[in-house]
């Protein structure tokens, strides 16, 4: 299947290499001191943006990421700022768009 989240160009200083879509779900870190409840704030099949509800640990190393609906995902965190982060998906964006096809399907409004 081939992958239509890739964006064309970067524009400015854009550098995401795919489309987010804002997505209203809920998660949770699963890091080796514990777990934390977070709000995802957009998701790609490169990786989530997420408001976590207390500070993520500021050792680096490998995490998983579980959405309340799908499933788990090895995990790292690439960013941080404030009160959201930015965590990578260890797989490949193809199988990741596989397993979270619910997330990436256009809604539509009945009339």
């Amino acid at each position: 299947m081939p992958n239509n989240f890739q964006s064309e160009s970067a524009v400015g200083a854009e550098r995401r290499q795919f489309d987010r879509r804002r997505v209203l779900e809920s998660g949770v870190i699963i890091t080796a001191e514990g777990r934390i409840d977070c709000q995802v704030v957009d998701f790609s099949p490169g990786g989530v943006c997420v408001r976590p509800v207390e500070p993520l640990p500021t050792s680096p190393g490998p995490i998983q990421f579980q959405f309340a609906r799908i499933g788990v995902f090895d995990s790292q965190i690439r960013w941080r700022d404030g009160d959201a982060a930015g965590l990578g998906f260890a797989k490949s964006p193809d199988d990741i768009a596989d397993r979270c096809r619910v997330l990436l399907e256009p809604t539509t409004v009945a009339s």
